[in-house]
């Protein structure tokens, strides 16, 4: 089960293929710490597209690594901000 495999730190992404539908089914499959799911009967492209969306969700593929404005650069990965190559002193 998925509820046991994150207190242990595993953070692989699991795609619930389920029979439920609806928002009792969603909200119980993120309840149960999964990342996606797939209702039955599904099609074998809705599949794969929700594979390749949780792989590239979980390369971090999705969203860009960085934005830049003028000498400032925030890296979204590390929520950190820098101007001109340098951190900000607190």
């Amino acid at each position: 089960m998925a509820s046991k495999l994150r207190p242990n730190g595993v953070t692989t992404p699991i795609l619930m293929l389920t029979a439920l539908n609806g928002q009792e089914g969603l909200l119980s499959s993120f309840d149960s710490v999964t990342d996606d799911f797939v209702t039955k009967p599904f099609q074998f492209p809705e599949l794969e597209a929700s594979l390749c969306a949780l792989i590239k969700r979980n390369k971090g593929l999705v969203a860009k690594k960085s934005l830049s404005f003028g000498e400032v650069l925030i890296d979204e990965k590390t929520h950190t901000a820098s101007r001109n190559g340098r951190s900000p002193t607190v």
